[in-house]
This record gives C-alpha cells, sequence and structure tokens, in this order.
C-alpha cells in the first residue's frame, strides 16, 4: 500500500571557523578609532560643563538684574553663590593706598 511507507531521517553538523588576520593594520585602525572617539567624547564632556556653568551664570545674573536671588538657606543657594557683580567684586577687594617704596 502507498500509505504504508515509512521515512526517518536524521542530519546534524557542526561548522568552525578560525579568523587569521593576515596584518595587524586593522586592529590599529580600530585602536586609534577608539582613542579619537574617547578624546571626542572627553571635549563633548568638558563643552557641555562649560556651557552648563555659563547658562547657569546668565540666569543667576538674570535674576539679581531683575531684583530677585535664592534665598541663603535654600538648597540650591549654592547655584548662585559665586556668580557677583563686577561693582560687588570690586568693593570686595582691599583698599591698597599708594604709598610708593
Amino acid at each position: 500500500m502507498p500509505g504504508d511507507d515509512y521515512n526517518r531521517m536524521q542530519n546534524t553538523g557542526a561548522q568552525l571557523s578560525i579568523n587569521i588576520p593576515l596584518d595587524g593594520s586593522i586592529t590599529e585602525m580600530c585602536k586609534e578609532l577608539a582613542r579619537k572617539r574617547i578624546k571626542a567624547e572627553e571635549h563633548k564632556l568638558e563643552k557641555d560643563k562649560l556651557d552648563y556653568h555659563l547658562v547657569r551664570a546668565l540666569k543667576c545674573a538674570e535674576l539679581y538684574g531683575k531684583g530677585f536671588m535664592i534665598h541663603p538657606e535654600a538648597d540650591l543657594a549654592y547655584m548662585c553663590s559665586d556668580v557677583v557683580s563686577i561693582d560687588v567684586y570690586r568693593n570686595s577687594l582691599p583698599v591698597t593706598r599708594g604709598g610708593g617704596d
């Protein structure tokens, strides 16, 4: 009978691959690219820090210019504590009397 046939199959296999670079230039190129990317990230981090401090100083100056300040006992008082006007800074310097040598 045609429906009485029984087939059973099993396939197995394995693959092994070994890569051997013919020269070390690709490794050096990769290392150089990594060094450049790290340097770029360091520069970006420095730029971001500078941007943060400039914006912070500008916003504090805006507050001072409008007659406002952060209360000295507030948690965020430190944010504007180092931003002072040039006049306030000059007045805080010790007065030197010209007496000559």
